[in-house]
């Protein structure tokens, strides 16, 4: 019996020991009407205070590793991007302050997500399909970094914090400031963060089938180095019915990409500080690296009017973002440093939405949404053509109480354009509809059966892709005549809130027409014939063949959460989640990632708090075709957190046994794995 199944028989006898409980209200934005996280139908992780600062990493997938439901696809630890259910790209949509972040982290798997989680202040992750609000790409789900950067509500006085945080691994230095203030009607926000680290620390070989340290890198992962800014400054009219304001968000990062993801291989010899003294290497061939250059400037705008006369609007709300981002590789060969291909992206995405009163028993919203995207690759890796993509959407999301259940209903149209020279527009409509059921069942429980009929138009990426992808080794083809994907959701969620017990559970099953996904045929790109032939007649050094194929697909999944409030002072989670899923004809959907098995105890004693924390990661055996499979691991992580008035300290160790970590869901697996041991101290001083 394996891991998951174990840890699974674990968690369900336990839940019949469920007792009453009053939890506190935590209000989120997976909703148009201000539900509180146990009035919403729909499974949604909130992260915020403590537990966000224990989990906050440099990369928004690293910080939400451990929730339920959501994975990392790393690319070396400069690019983490949320996988949940299975789905990552496209089909997960990044939110900054509820609007789309505009970036190029859907184009590649080295492209890291243009948001600074150390910044946010709470961070929401809706799974399942959140597409009716957020766009007609989130079949996964939704991921919303809310930084607080236009205030809210008012603020009366000045208050602020700052952080300083150090991670022995791979020598980490971050620094984090916060200041808020105002006087009742006006509020101003301003925040930064400072960030520098070395190359990453592992334990053993980065190549995993290498068999001695002239093959690849031993005890660290060359070229994993970064160094990130950030800031933003922000102001709003906070009057009793209108809230008005506006913000700007400068990022300014550089990471490098890991050597092993690019084809080549370590020769040169490294002590253990991983010094580089010319003098040890002047006989030594040069070998060319890869760094990524990202700037961002992104721009907010909110309005909402409260309390509206007339019989039927009760509340109109305006979010708007502009976002002008650009990345440059960087091709870096010893002491030259020359700009490789040069990505530009210019977003706009506005959304208007209306609540209405309550109208013979119906509470809900209309909304509208427009998003333009302006892409732009040139150089030697400008593998998809420019391109302006517009999307036109609107949406009606409705609930009303019947004597039974209350139900929920939703419905989305979405027009989709895509512009490219030489083409003609590539055009796409989608519709989405869910509805959903939810039964209470004595007092603390509610049992909600959900069915989601979901539609997502293609990328430009999977339509028009046709080139070399350096960062990937690979050489990438789409195809313009792919078509709308459709997915057909079934999903079956229990909760339960006791006075010392508390459960979470989700049972779903996709049937998914003409996915598409990147299929690996055993073909490289022939540079004589300029075409993709089989790799036993190639050259070693010959590049990957990646095609965009649509194939009927079907994905399974459990996840289930419970959490019991031992005494005052202890409590414990256990945890699992498993997504299963597989192609019609071609086998397994590749980069799936394994089941797994969570329990964490956390213990506290006035200011002092203490959390030991385990993961079980089951084999990746299923990897999809032409992919290699992964062994199971298991973590354990510990924190120590000392927390009186006015500042707090903390401890944070992951990876305690120093474990070789190799995701499923992760690029460079076999070449680059996760961090090993890493102790990170931080300060925190409120005023």
């Amino acid at each position: 019996m394996n891991k998951f199944v174990t840890g699974l028989l674990l968690v369900l006898p336990l839940a019949v020991l469920a007792e009453s409980e009053s939890l506190e209200e935590i209000v989120v934005t997976a909703s148009p009407l201000a539900k509180s996280v146990d009035e919403l139908v729909r499974p949604v992780n909130v992260l915020s205070g403590d537990e966000l600062d224990k989990e906050v990493a440099s990369t928004l997938g690293e910080t939400l590793n451990n929730q339920l439901g959501v994975n990392s696809s790393s690319f070396g630890p400069g690019v983490g991007v949320p996988v949940i259910r299975g789905l990552s790209g496209s089909r997960v949509e990044i939110l900054q302050n509820s609007t789309t972040v505009q970036d190029a982290s859907d184009t590649s798997s080295d492209h890291a997500v243009a948001s600074e989680p150390l910044l946010a202040e709470r961070i929401e992750v809706v799974r399942g399909s959140a597409i009716l609000r957020y766009g007609n790409g989130a079949i996964g789900g939704v991921v919303n970094v809310i930084d607080n950067r236009i205030p809210k509500e008012s603020i009366a006085d000045t208050s602020g914090a700052l952080q300083l945080r150090f991670n022995a691994n791979n020598d980490e230095r971050v620094a984090v400031g916060k200041i808020e203030t105002g006087n009742n009607l006006w509020a101003f926000h301003a925040d930064a963060v400072l960030r520098e680290s070395n190359e990453i620390s592992i334990p053993g070989f980065a190549d995993h089938e290498a068999d001695d340290a002239d093959e690849t890198t031993d005890g660290f992962i060359e070229n994993t180095q970064a160094e990130a800014k950030s800031g933003s400054l922000g102001f709003s009219y906070t009057g009793d019915d209108l809230v008005a304001g506006f913000s700007i968000n400068l990022l300014d990062t550089r990471y490098g990409i890991p050597a092993g993801s690019h084809g080549h291989h370590e020769d040169e010899e490294h002590d253990d500080e991983h010094d580089d003294d010319d003098e040890d290497h002047d006989e030594e061939e040069e070998e060319e690296q890869v760094d990524i250059e990202l700037e961002q400037t992104r721009y907010e705008f909110y309005l909402k009017r409260d309390n509206l006369t007339g019989s039927f609007l009760k509340t109109i709300k305006t979010e708007l973002s502009f976002t002008d981002y650009e990345h440059t590789e960087l091709e870096i060969e010893g002491d030259d440093v020359s700009p490789g291909t040069f990505f530009d992206v210019d977003g706009l995405d506005a959304r208007i939405e209306l609540l209405h009163h309550s109208m013979n028993n119906w509470l809900g919203a209309i909304g509208f949404q427009y998003t333009d995207r302006d892409f732009v690759a040139i150089g030697a890796e400008a593998f998809v053509p420019p391109s302006v993509t517009e999307s036109l959407g609107i949406y009606l999301l409705e609930e009303t109480a019947l004597s039974f259940a209350d139900l929920e209903l939703g419905l989305r149209y979405t027009s989709q354009s895509i512009k490219t020279a030489g083409l003609a527009n590539i055009d796409h409509d989608s519709l989405n509809a869910n509805a959903t059921l939810a039964f209470p069942l004595g007092g603390s429980g509610r049992l909600a059966v959900s069915a989601f009929h979901s539609e997502r138009a293609p990328t430009a990426e999977e339509l028009l892709s046709d080139g070399e992808h350096i960062a990937t080794n690979s050489f990438e083809i789409g195809d313009p005549s792919l078509d709308s994907e459709t997915a057909n959701t079934l999903e079956l969620s229990y909760r339960y809130d006791g006075d010392s017990f508390s459960l979470n559970s989700s049972l779903y099953h996709s049937q998914f027409s003409d996915f598409i996904y990147q299929q690996s045929l055993g073909t490289g790109f022939d540079e004589a014939s300029e075409s993709c032939q089989p790799l036993a007649g190639l050259d070693e050094d010959s590049i990957e063949c990646l095609f965009y194929e649509q194939e009927d697909a079907t994905f399974t999944g459990i996840e289930i959460e419970g959490r019991w409030q031992l005494t005052d002072s202890q409590s414990i989670r256990l945890w699992a989640d498993a997504v299963r899923a597989e192609l019609d004809s071609s086998g397994d959907v590749p980069r799936i990632p394994a089941h797994r098995i969570g329990l964490e105890w956390d213990y506290s004693l006035g200011p002092w708090n203490l959390e030991l924390a385990g993961m079980l990661a089951d084999d990746q055996d299923r990897p999809g075709l032409n992919q290699e499979e992964t062994e199971g691991y298991t973590r354990v992580d510990a924190s120590l957190r000392y927390q009186p008035e006015n500042w707090s300290a903390f401890v944070n160790i992951d990876n305690l046994t120093d474990e070789d970590i190799r995701n499923a869901t992760s690029f460079l697996r076999e070449t680059a794995p996760e961090p090993g041991r890493a102790i990170t101290v931080g300060v925190t001083r409120y005023f």
